[in-house]
């Protein structure tokens, strides 16, 4: 069997399906999905090419945040000496290697315990075999649900993007939903009557417009199971997104597939063979956390973010002992990881503090 043979299976026995469940498949199937089989590349031989994959300069930035906050620099000591750190997903396991190589080689007393959150059995083997030589035990989480009580630093890196969406037609206040049906030999997208408006998508119902409404049903889920686990510390989300409302700043929908570092604008081609993302809603995620008592709450672009936390002194810090190539290396990694015309102004950083309730 194959992915379009369950996939086929499910429509000829249920009939349209959903498109959050066709993407779930997609990235998810515990056999033939994109991030579950192995056959998720990443990098610049791969499909796509994540923040870390840039330069190791990336995961540094983090690792010297880190630890000015756990000594009590920058904006005050709010991580204890020994603090958690969880990172969300974690791809090929490169921001791990380079934050714990920092880490561990500018540290005084600190200690991080470093927990690494991965669903994909297939990932986890290769994460294993990448940070085998790390010297900092890293601590294997197979889903969020499984992620203990933990204090100190939650991160992601286009980790939300990549949760399954359902998506909604909207047009002078009625309501359609997207569905997948196989039809003349091909996955086609099909609108279906809602029988029940969901919450995220009753705001667009003024629009006087054409527009497509997108939510992840994975969303508020996640981000509840995530406040409850961690007591205190600092959230980092970096992630594709915007903190207005996508519907209205993208009437025609965000969802898109990235294969060999080309967009595919029809998410319903190569089923299992490719990437499928949609933007983040950032907004929406801002205010959850302050329902659950985060404070400081701000949502900025990457090209701002990494010089506040330190990118800078990183880079004269590594500027000094690089030589050759790797000075060039670091030079264009830079650039690269600021450029407001790429990863710079399209990757948006979601930063919250969360203080430790008194007893």
């Amino acid at each position: 069997m194959s992915l379009k043979d369950f996939l086929l299976e499910e429509f000829h026995s249920s009939g349209p399906i959903r498109f959050d469940v066709f993407m779930r498949q997609c990235l998810y199937h515990p056999e033939f999905g994109y991030y579950t089989s192995g056959r998720v590349k990443i990098g610049r031989e791969g499909d796509f090419f994540t923040n870390p994959c840039v330069h190791p300069i990336f995961g540094w930035t983090f690792a010297h945040f880190v630890l000015k906050r756990m000594e009590g620099e920058d904006e005050g000591k709010i991580l204890p000496s020994q603090c958690d750190f969880v990172e969300l997903g974690g791809g090929e396991g490169h921001f791990a290697a380079d934050f714990l190589s920092y880490f561990l080689s500018h540290r005084t007393h600190q200690e991080i315990r470093y927990f690494l959150v991965e669903s994909s059995p297939a990932l986890r083997e290769r994460q294993q075999a990448f940070l085998k030589n790390i010297p900092n035990p890293i601590n294997w989480v197979e889903g969020i649900e499984k992620l203990p009580e933990f204090s100190g630093i939650l991160f992601s890196n286009e980790f939300f993007d990549a949760l399954p969406i359902r998506r909604f037609v909207v047009q002078k206040g009625k309501v359609k939903e997207i569905f997948v049906v196989w039809k003349d030999d091909q996955w086609q997208e099909e609108l279906l009557d809602v029988q029940e408006i969901p919450e995220q998508v009753q705001p667009a119902l003024s629009s006087s417009s054409f527009c497509q409404v997108e939510y992840a049903p994975d969303l508020i889920p996640i981000l509840s199971t995530l406040c409850s686990r961690m007591k205190a510390g600092i959230w980092i989300t970096v992630d594709y997104g915007e903190e207005g409302n996508l519907w209205e700043i993208y009437p025609t929908g965000t969802i898109r597939g990235y294969k060999r570092h080309r967009m595919i604008l029809d998410p319903l081609l190569f089923p299992g063979m490719m990437d499928i993302t949609a933007l983040v809603p950032f907004a929406e995620m801002k205010k959850i956390l302050a329902r659950k008592k985060f404070s400081h709450i701000r949502i900025e672009p990457q090209a701002t973010f990494l010089p506040r936390i330190g990118i800078f002194q990183v880079f004269q810090e590594q500027s000094f002992v690089a030589g050759g190539m790797e000075k060039v290396r670091l030079h264009l990694g830079l650039k690269t990881l600021l450029n407001p015309e790429g990863l710079g102004e399209t990757m948006k950083v979601l930063y919250a503090e969360k203080q430790r309730r008194a007893k």
